[in-house]
């Protein structure tokens, strides 16, 4: 699936998780990817709290996984709190590449604790990354990257948002920041209208991350996830292969400033998991979209 053959793709977060996914899914669709998160090498990795075990995934395997694809990688570590480093990361897509056909913001701050703390007995810096990783980088990124996507006159950002944004999923901090995100992307989109270009929000599903697995595996201390739910969990791919054809899809600018369900995309693009299931709309997929489009008919969205 070569539908991106000669586009430039810039994804934040991409260590692992699902911002890793997202970019080796573009790469699979013929993109050019740079890649940004702290994490170059896995001495770089920050330890989870109270254990000697960090997450894996770094930077660099990201960029190999790209260019096994037969495209081009930048990998550029940086810490997105830091907003000189964010606008170096968009110099240093441009030098190299010379255009940003897509940028997802995927990157976001981890709480050592994500369930069972109100959030007064929480640490404040947990609010402050969330909201400062998750919500000003998005801001940032595409505040540096949008001149050119203007000039360019086309371009798509991407927020990777998700329910919690609607649900009491996980701590405050973490359900603000994909509120914020997909308010983000709305409001974006109503500037970037005019010019061809478009900005959404996506909410994934479970994703089969790193995390969720050691989690799982009850090798993750602050984070449940159940066998049931890795067993439905959706590889992170997927989201790349969706963002890949919503990119081209003509449809485009219509969908802008909206919030788009992975599992409406994944069935409407007919696209798999790395394991050949389909990835289906599901009864709470359908639940969300209901609640979605209520939220929207009642603000004007």
């Amino acid at each position: 699936m070569s539908i991106l053959v000669g586009k430039v793709a810039l994804v934040t977060g991409a260590s692992r998780g699902i911002g890793r996914g997202v970019a080796i899914g573009l790469a699979r669709a013929g993109a050019n990817v740079a890649v940004s998160a702290r994490t170059m090498l896995p001495s770089d990795a920050p330890m989870i709290a109270g254990t000697d075990r960090a997450v894996p995934g770094t930077l660099a395997e990201t960029a190999q996984a790209i260019e096994n694809c037969g495209v081009q990688a930048l990998a550029f570590p940086a810490d997105l709190s830091d907003g000189e480093k964010i606008k170096e990361l968009i110099e240093a897509t441009i030098t190299k590449f010379g255009r940003i056909d897509i940028l997802v913001n995927s990157a976001m701050g981890f709480a050592d604790d994500f369930e069972g703390t109100k959030f007064w007995e929480s640490p404040v810096e947990d609010f402050d990354n969330q909201n400062t990783v998750g919500v000003r980088s998005c801001y940032l990124t595409a505040y540096y990257a949008a001149p050119h996507m203007v000039a360019q006159e086309s371009g798509l950002i991407v927020n990777i948002s998700s329910v919690a944004a609607i649900e009491e999923f996980f701590n405050a901090g973490f359900r603000v920041a994909h509120c914020a995100n997909a308010r983000l992307a709305k409001a974006m989109a109503f500037d970037l209208g005019d010019h061809g270009v478009a900005s959404l929000a996506l909410w994934p599903r479970w994703a089969r991350t790193e995390r969720v697995e050691m989690a799982a595996n009850n090798d993750h201390p602050g984070l449940t996830v159940t066998q049931e739910d890795l067993d439905n969990a959706d590889s992170p791919e997927v989201l790349g292969s969706a963002i890949a054809n919503l990119s081209v899809d003509p449809n485009l600018m219509n969908r802008s400033g909206h919030i788009q369900l992975i599992g409406e995309l994944a069935e409407e693009f007919a696209l798999k998991n790395e394991d050949g299931r389909g990835v289906k709309s599901d009864d709470y997929t359908k639940e969300c979209r209901v609640r979605v489009d209520k939220i929207a008919e009642m603000i004007g969205w």
